[in-house]
C-alpha cells in the first residue's frame, strides 16, 4: 500500500529539555516553535520556547509506524480520499 511507504522529508527530528522527538514543524519565530510531536497517534501539536528547541534534518519517523492498525482496504479508502482533497 503506497501509504505504508510514503516519504516523510518534512519530518525532523526536535530535541527539547532532553526529549526529542519526530516532529512536523509548523512555524518557528525568535520565540516559539510550534510543532506536531509524531510520538503519540494522533500526533499533538505544541507550543515550545525557541531558546529551548534544537532540531536536525530527518527523522526515522514513518508513517508505517502509526498506520498498523488499518487494513489495507482502510488506507485505500483514505488515499482515495487524500487525492480529492488535492484536486485543483
Amino acid at each position: 500500500m503506497a501509504l505504508r511507504t510514503l516519504a516523510t522529508p518534512q519530518v525532523s527530528t526536535a530535541i527539547a529539555g532532553g526529549e526529542t522527538m519526530p516532529a512536523l514543524v509548523l512555524s518557528k519565530t525568535s520565540r516559539n516553535v510550534i510543532l506536531y510531536d509524531l510520538t503519540t497517534p494522533p500526533p499533538v501539536q505544541r507550543t515550545l520556547e525557541s531558546p529551548l528547541v534544537n532540531g536536525a534534518e530527518g527523522s526515522t519517523w514513518r508513517h508505517a509506524s502509526v498506520i498498523g492498525s488499518y487494513n489495507d482496504a482502510e488506507l485505500g479508502s483514505i488515499l482515495i480520499y487524500l487525492r480529492e482533497l488535492a484536486k485543483p
